[in-house]
């Protein structure tokens, strides 16, 4: 019978690349700690190189436009305010006037940065 694999959370691949390339142990003592075939590690560490610019770029307007109407799709009117007021930062995303039939008069309008 196969042994089932243990599958790593996001966190736990970076904490496994981040021992090699910060602290500098090296890959085969990772792979064996971790039981790790080194064609995995190297799989990892590629995708955490391609698709790291990801977390410096900023969302066009048209995005944060289309998540708001997404946002605002997924909760009812009823709870809008009820958000805005336990979570501040909810406020940004002025869910007003995306609300079908909604009014945007009374909505919050403080802005989190």
């Amino acid at each position: 019978m196969r042994r089932q694999r243990k599958q790593y959370f996001p966190e736990e691949k970076v904490a496994i690349l981040r021992r090699h390339l910060i602290e500098k142990v090296p890959v085969s003592r990772i792979c064996d700690e971790y039981d790790l075939k080194p064609t995995v590690y190297y799989r990892w560490q590629k995708q955490f190189f391609e698709q790291g610019a990801l977390v410096f770029q900023r969302a066009t307007k048209s995005e944060v436009s289309r998540l708001k109407r997404q946002v605002a799709a997924l909760v009812p009117p009823s709870q809008t305010r009820e958000l805005a007021t336990r979570l501040p930062c909810f406020q940004t995303l002025d869910l007003a006037h995306h609300l079908p039939g909604a009014s945007r008069e009374g909505q919050p309008t403080n802005k989190c940065t």
